[in-house]
Parts: structure tokens; sequence; C-alpha cells
């Protein structure tokens, strides 16, 4: 129940379940085990099923949740902050912050294509699927970000980046709705979005699990349940980790972060780039250049040859820069040379 809730009280409820290690727990393992379920099943009767199911589901929810927010926050406004250049605001740090976003996206992106890729035919249009699936997801982030943003300005919000939006600026938005006499405009939004996140984040789990099961079925020739119980125990590991950082290991740290901070770090800035990289030295310099064209085709050569020739070089020196933005090293480089 989000009524009446201001910033702190929403702050305090996040922290109050994230440090509540018994109840975080049996959230996680109970996600865990959907997530189990669904896999274990294998493609056609699980993945393809519930993955058809979650989306749909997740856009109808996402098309109440823009209705709620157009009607009752500033539409104009969340427009405006997602539309309007401001250079003045970026800067070099920006842009850098902006490259690394849109890497972490396309990684999550691309690992989704891997994933159901593996099962389709030769002849299956690729290209087309993919303007498809990048269309879809596109049009998603705009909608839902201009519903957030519309909430985020009618009670004059400014975003904080992160889990902070999710579990501590949407409530403290949606909580703005609310009236004495009508409870609704709280109850109503608040199930919608987090319905929604629910749907998105177990049509993530499980695409994002089933490379590990493929993995372990063809390297320890073992089946499917075997194989979809070993990797969700390792999730459910790494996850227990990121639980315990909000409770009793919070203040054990590695080099100042914590293994949940570790986590996040590693993710969302540095392993992008860096299996970019790896992946551009790999199309470039290990796969064989005929194996490159018959994969490619005879139509649109010229696109294909402006394609190679940015990932010898120009890609690569970009992912080098991104690397040394994501380590820290660029901001220290840039005072030095100012200082010079």
């Amino acid at each position: 129940e989000l009524v009446g809730v201001d910033a702190e009280k929403a702050t305090a409820m996040f922290l109050s379940l994230a440090q509540d290690a018994e109840r975080s727990l049996a959230w996680h393992t109970l996600f865990l085990i959907m997530t189990y379920g669904i896999v274990a099943y294998g493609l056609k009767d699980g993945l393809q099923r519930a993955g058809t199911y979650l989306a749909v589901i997740a856009f109808a929810l996402l098309l109440c949740f823009l209705l709620i927010a157009l009607q009752y926050g500033d539409g104009a406004a969340a427009v405006d902050i997602l539309f309007s250049f401001r250079p003045s605001e970026l800067g070099w740090h920006g842009v850098l912050d902006a490259i690394l976003q849109a890497f972490f996206s396309l990684a999550i992106g691309v690992g989704v294509l891997y994933t159901y890729g593996v099962y389709l035919s030769k002849s299956a249009p690729v290209s087309r699927i993919a303007v498809s699936v990048i269309g879809i997801g596109l049009a998603f982030s705009l909608l839902a970000g201009i519903a957030i943003y519309a909430l985020f300005a009618q009670a004059n919000i400014k975003p904080v980046g992160g889990l902070g939006t999710i579990f501590q600026s949407v409530p403290f938005a949606i909580s703005s709705l609310s009236t004495s006499d009508n409870l609704l405009h709280t109850i109503v939004p608040e199930t919608v979005f987090y319905l929604m996140l629910l749907m998105l984040t177990l049509a993530s789990a499980i695409a994002f699990m089933e490379p590990s099961v493929l993995y372990l079925m063809e390297r320890n020739r073992v089946t499917r349940i075997h194989a979809t119980s070993t990797a969700a125990l390792i999730t459910w590991l790494l996850g227990v980790g990121a639980l315990i950082s909000f409770n009793v290991g919070k203040d054990v740290e590695f080099f100042g972060r914590n293994f949940f901070e570790w986590q996040q770090w590693l993710t969302t800035r540095l392993i992008p780039p860096v299996a970019a990289l790896l992946l551009c030295i790999f199309v470039g310099r290990i796969v064989p250049r005929a194996q490159m064209h018959e994969v490619w085709g005879r139509e649109n050569v010229w696109l294909y040859r402006v394609w190679r020739g940015l990932m010898q070089y120009p890609v690569r020196v970009l992912l080098i820069i991104l690397m040394m933005h994501a380590l820290g090293l660029i901001a220290p480089l840039i005072a030095l040379w100012s200082e010079a």
C-alpha cells in the first residue's frame, strides 16, 4: 500500500524489505523455482509458451500504466525530458555513460537473440527478426519511459537511477496520486506497474538461464532437468550473495564495494564492452572471411564492407575507451591533460 508515502517512507519500505533476510530469501527462492519450472519444460512447452504469454501480458499492463500516467501525470513534461537535447548537461562523461548503457542494453538483446537463435532454421529471415525485436524493444522502452517520467514530473521527482528509481522514486510518484476519497489512484497503478515488472523480469530470467542450460547439456552430456537444476542452483547462490549485501553482509567490502555492488559494476559497466571487444576480435580475426560472406549473403555487399571496416579498428578503439571509462581511468587522464 503506497497511500501517503513520501520519499523517506518509500526508502524505508525498500530498505525494510531488502534488509529482511528471511523474507528476501523466500521471494528469491520462489522466483527461481518459477524460472526453473519454465526452463525445465524445454523450448516449446516452456520458454516459447511462457515467453509469449509474458510478453503479451507485460505489453497490456504497460498500456494500462501509460494511460494512468498520462491521465494523472504530466505527459508533456515527460516527452520533453526524454526527447529534448540539452548539450550543456551532457559533457563527455554523459556521452560515455550513455554509450555504456547502450552497450548494456545491446548485450541483453544480443544474448536473447543468441538464446533463441540457435533454434531457428537456416532459411529464417534473421535480419527481419532482429529489426522487429529491436523495434518492439525500443517502443516498449520509450512508452515505459514516458509513463514513468510523466509521474515523476507530476510529483516533481528527480530520478536517482538503478534500484532507487524502481523501489523508491516510483512508489513516491504513485503515492502522490492518492487522495483521501479515492485510494484507487495508488492501488491500481502500483499493482499494474509491479505486475509488469514481474512479467518482464521473469521473461528475462528464463532467457538468460537457457544458454547456461544448453552449455551444460552439450558440455557434460546431461539431461535438461539436470542442467536446469545446476544452472538454477548457481543463480540462486549468486542471488543469495546479492541479498546478503543488503543486510548481514552490507559491511563486508572488497576494494570499496560489497558483493552486490561488484555484481552490478561488472555486469553493467565492465563486462559489456569487454565482451563486445572479444566478439569484434573473434569476428574480425578468427572467423574465416568466406564463412562471413556466406552468412551475410549476396545482398548489400557494400554494407558488409563498411561493417567489416568498422569492426577492424574504429569499434575496437571505442570499446577500449569505454573499458577505460568503466575502470575510472578517463577522468584522471583528462585532468592530467588539462593541467599540462
